[in-house]
Order: structure tokens, then C-alpha cells, then sequence
């Protein structure tokens, strides 16, 4: 019986290796991701861009892993990274191929990680990288030149555009129309400077609109002036599943009146949008402080039509907002969905709940009486100033349907004007254009946005991806609320955390080794006690 019984417990230890080894064969990279909002799991928009890669795709994985050992963040971060681009490459079969590089100081690697762009970052004296570099079958470079903490839940969106900007390295063109002049007299607007640097800007004469087919993604600005053959240019562009960014505004700072969506309206409706005629939207949490004078000195006050929005007024399910800091919008309009809409309207940028909705024909007025205007000032709730539109749009002219569109209304035009959002500062006796707001990244995004593909578009936003104790932090705040002398609770609760990790590392690395041999154990002791008896 003792015999049999070692016989057994070596022919379990024999199966348990066998099964390991099979397993780790036939079920290389099959994974199970049991996160909350699956973080480790590629949504059916990067799929579908893998999907469509013809050409093999390397990518070059730059980690400083040990100078970033002491950093319990960017570990925990690029091991998750690394955990993304091994789904990307199992997904690729083949087509995506995957290289970790630690460039060490003074190294080649660190040369070559240079070189490619990559943006290093200081830790313990020690050049830390972090970043991806993408290249394709004819050299084409793409860049993330440094994973940043506040694009963490966008991790995927950038990297599915990475990969789709590799598998499609054709110029990437954007189409404009605009009744305001954005490079008016030769002096172009900063944000008109900054779309040239990224783009290939092509001008549509709004007397003569003809769209090239050649064009993916169109900016509209101020189309309430448009003509009727400019507004039927841009419908048809949208039927034939064309992406467009939209400026439209109820009241334009820069021409001093009354705008609304004019010959725009029929337009804006059909994709389910209303701009909500002849007024502009307040907010005194958002107010911005500006300069005024009277007849002995100037000073500050605030105004709240020209508003400051940051991280809460910004929507973060959407890739494009989530990680925006800072806009600033000029008497901006307030946007809702058509009663009868067939799209779905994603709010992307909103006011606080204390903005209220001011005639724009009284707009002069509020200049010209900013701290007597807005003493009887009475909130009416939040308003949306950005959306998202998409799903099924029926044109305007043919009644014709295009099932998908990707459009971004934007409720304000004058934001785009250098005013709003730069500076000029002299540096060493030379004059800079410097940003005070985020208005151009944000332009330059939906664009960056929108020329991508619908399943691009369509990745979505990751969750949180800190998990943090909260239970573990309740009991740890119950404990020390029962001590008197804080110090001495503060004392007590580290000691016993410290007792309660070496149970947690004892119970992960201990418990199931301990119960194979509790049940050889018990395994033995029967076949001893039968032999016995």
C-alpha cells in the first residue's frame, strides 16, 4: 500500500507537469481578462485595423527597466504595455512583429531611441525612456515618444493609430471651408500655422465648392453665411461617408454680430443637431477674468461669457476629451439633439450646472456693463458647447441615407481666433507665439481624430486602471479614529498592515504548495492506516 500509494502521488506529480507543458503548448497566448472594463482586451475597432495591416509592421519597445525599477507606477505601467502590444502582435498572426529594448545608458540602444525621437525623462539622475517607435515595409516612422500618465486611458487609441497610420502612410489631406479669414491679408491665424505643420490644408472655394474625393475629412467654419451649392457640397460629402469637424456659433466676437446657424440650420438638423438660435451661453464658475478700465485705473473682473473649461467640464469616455486640460470658448452656443433625431449626440465638451443662456443681440450690451450686466444673473443648468454626432444621416437633398458618420459640432468659432488662446511673449529679444489654452491641440486632435478610419474612430476609451485598496482603506481609517493619540494610532495601523502583507504573501506563494503536499499527506496517512489495519 505504501508503494502504491508513493506510485500515486509520482504519477500525480508526472500528470501535473505534463498538463503544464502541454497547456503552455497548445494554448500559447490564450488569455483570459477578467478586469472590470477589460483592459487588456482589443475592442472590434483595433481588430479591424489589424485586420487590414498588408504589410509587416515591426515595433521597437523602449523600457528602461532598471532605472525604472524604484518606481512602482511605471512599472506596474509598462508591464501592462508590454501586456497590450503581446494582444496586438498574437492578434497580427504574424503581421506585427515585437521588440523590447532596455537602452542603457551610454548604449546603442539609447543612441538609436534618440535619434527616433524619443523623449527621455530624468529619475534618480538617470535618463529614463518609455516610449514606442512603429516603422512599416518603406521605412515609415511613427512615434509615442513617451507613454504619458495622463493618456493612460488611451492607451489603445494610440496605439491603433499608430499602427493605422503605418498601414495607411499616404499624405493625409483635410479639406477647408471657412467664411472667416484664417489667413486673411497674409498674416494666418497660429491655429491655420499649426494644421499646415500636420496636414496638407486644401482650400474649397465656397463660390464654387467642388470637394475632391481625394478628401476624407473637411473643416466647416462659420457656414451660416454659406451659399445653398456650399451647404449641398458639404451634405454630399457626408453621404458619401465623409468625417467632418464643424465650427458653427450663435453670436461672432470677431464680426461684433448675430450669427446663429443661418443657412446652416437645415443642415445641422439633418444631423440631428440643434443650435439653439439667438442666444449665447454664461457661466460665472467658468468666467474668465479680463482687463477693463475706467476713467482713474484698470482691473480684473470677470466675465462669464468668455469661459475657461478644464478636466470636469470634459467628457471622459470619449478619446478626444479625456485628456484635455483646458479650452477657452468666446460667447459659445448652446447645443442639444433634435426632437426627431436619428443620430446619437455624445456631449464631449459642457458647462457647469450654473450657466444660463443670454440673448445675443444683448452680447454688445455685457461689454459695454460687465459688472452691472450679470447682477441678476439666474443659472438655468448645464449646456453642451461640443458634441459627437454619429449613426444614420438622410440628406438634406436627395433623401438619400449614409448608415455611418463620424461629425464633431463644435458651438463656438471665434475660439479658433489667436485672441483666445495665444500669447505673444518676447524670449532673448525674439517674439513667440505661446499657448495659454489648449484650443489648438484641441483642433489639431479631431482632425488627427477624424482622418482615421470609422474603426479608429469607434476604439474606445480604457477605465481606470488603478485599483486602489478602498476596503483596505476604510479599515486603516476605522482603526485610527479609535485611537486617541493619532501618532500612536498612525504607529499601530503600520504595524499591523505590515503583518497583514507577510499573511497576503504567504497565502500567494505558500497556500497552494502547501495544500499538494497537505493531500499527499493525507494521501499517505490512509494508505498507512489501511495497511495497518
Amino acid at each position: 500500500m505504501r508503494l502504491l500509494s508513493a506510485s500515486i502521488l509520482a504519477v500525480a506529480a508526472v500528470l501535473l507537469l505534463v498538463v503544464n507543458l502541454l497547456s503552455g503548448y497548445f494554448l500559447n497566448g490564450v488569455q483570459l481578462d477578467v478586469t472590470e472594463d477589460k483592459l487588456y482586451t482589443l475592442s472590434k475597432g483595433s481588430k479591424q485595423i489589424i485586420a487590414d495591416i498588408e504589410e509587416p509592421i515591426r515595433l521597437r519597445f523602449y523600457y528602461s527597466a532598471k532605472a525604472q525599477s524604484d518606481n512602482h507606477y511605471l512599472t506596474t505601467y509598462s508591464a501592462r504595455v508590454a501586456a497590450m502590444l503581446e494582444r496586438y502582435v498574437v492578434a497580427s498572426n504574424g503581421k506585427i512583429n515585437l521588440e523590447v529594448i532596455d537602452p542603457e545608458p551610454f548604449s546603442d540602444a539609447e543612441k538609436q531611441a534618440v535619434e527616433y525621437g524619443l523623449q527621455g525623462v530624468t529619475l534618480q539622475e538617470q535618463e529614463v525612456y518609455f516610449g514606442l517607435v512603429g516603422t512599416n515595409a518603406i521605412d515609415t516612422v511613427q512615434v509615442i515618444p513617451f507613454f504619458l500618465p495622463n493618456r493612460e486611458a488611451n492607451l489603445e487609441y494610440d496605439v491603433s493609430q499608430l499602427l493605422y497610420n503605418l498601414a495607411h502612410p499616404q499624405a493625409r489631406i483635410v479639406g477647408l471651408m471657412s467664411s472667416l479669414p484664417l489667413d486673411a491679408r497674409g498674416q494666418e491665424w497660429v491655429i491655420r500655422q499649426q494644421m499646415e505643420q500636420l496636414f496638407v490644408v486644401k482650400d474649397i472655394d465656397l463660390q464654387e465648392p467642388i470637394i475632391p474625393s481625394y478628401i476624407t475629412t473637411l473643416m466647416v467654419v462659420e457656414p451660416s453665411s454659406f451659399s445653398a451649392e456650399a451647404i449641398e457640397a458639404i451634405d454630399e460629402f457626408v453621404q458619401q461617408g465623409g468625417h467632418v469637424l464643424a465650427f458653427v456659433d450663435p453670436y461672432s466676437e470677431l464680426a461684433g454680430s448675430v450669427a446663429g446657424s443661418g443657412n446652416a440650420t437645415e443642415l445641422l438638423a439633418s444631423w440631428g443637431v440643434d443650435l439653439l438660435p439667438d442666444f449665447v451661453v454664461a457661466d460665472r464658475n467658468l468666467a474668465r477674468s479680463v482687463r477693463i478700465s475706467d476713467k482713474q485705473h484698470d482691473f480684473a473682473v470677470s466675465y462669464p461669457l468668455w469661459i475657461d473649461l478644464t478636466t470636469e467640464n470634459f467628457s471622459a469616455d470619449d478619446v478626444l476629451t479625456s485628456s484635455l486640460d483646458r479650452i477657452t470658448l468666446a460667447s459659445p452656443g448652446h447645443l442639444q439633439p433634435t426632437l426627431d433625431a436619428s443620430t446619437y449626440f455624445m456631449p464631449l465638451i459642457y458647462t457647469s450646472d450654473e450657466a444660463t443662456l443670454i440673448p445675443a443681440d444683448e452680447v454688445p450690451d455685457t461689454q459695454s456693463n460687465i459688472t452691472g450686466y450679470f447682477n441678476n444673473y439666474s443659472p438655468r443648468g448645464k449646456s453642451t458647447v461640443a458634441a459627437r454626432i454619429s449613426g444614420p444621416i438622410r440628406s438634406i437633398t436627395t433623401g438619400s441615407i449614409v448608415q455611418q458618420s463620424n461629425i464633431i459640432v463644435i458651438a463656438d468659432a471665434d475660439m479658433l481666433h489667436d485672441h483666445f488662446w495665444v500669447s505673444m511673449q518676447n524670449i532673448m529679444g525674439k517674439n513667440y507665439d505661446v499657448a495659454s489654452s489648449g484650443n489648438g491641440n484641441f483642433v489639431l486632435s479631431a482632425l488627427d481624430n477624424l482622418l482615421g478610419s470609422n474603426e479608429l474612430i469607434a476604439v474606445r476609451n480604457s477605465g481606470e486602471f488603478s485599483r486602489p485598496l478602498t476596503k483596505l482603506q476604510q479599515w486603516q481609517q476605522a482603526r485610527i479614529d479609535k485611537e486617541v493619540d493619532p501618532r500612536m494610532a498612525q504607529h499601530k495601523v503600520q504595524h499591523e498592515l505590515m503583518q497583514l502583507k507577510i499573511i497576503i504573501q504567504f497565502l500567494s506563494y505558500g497556500l497552494i504548495p502547501m495544500l499538494i503536499i497537505f493531500i499527499g499527506l493525507v494521501v499517505y496517512a490512509r494508505g498507512f492506516i489501511r495497511s495497518r489495519v
